[in-house]
């Protein structure tokens, strides 16, 4: 029984651990600006959407790229 109240506190922290260092990794894992070609910068998320796409369109339309 003793030991089963061990692996019970051992768990949780194990737990604790494993869930802070994911939360850590998703918060450093995140963009939170692009550079256009232009040289601007863009921190709005709506238009994080619209830049990679228009890139791509353009790259297979050969316009550039």
């Amino acid at each position: 029984q003793k030991s089963r109240c061990e692996w019970f506190t051992f768990r949780d922290r194990n737990n604790r651990f494993y869930h802070l260092t994911t939360i850590k990794h998703h918060k450093h894992n995140k963009i939170k600006l692009l550079e256009a070609k232009n040289g601007d910068v863009i921190m709005d998320e709506e238009l994080f959407c619209d830049m990679p796409c228009t890139y791509f369109v353009n790259l297979y339309r050969g316009e550039g790229g």
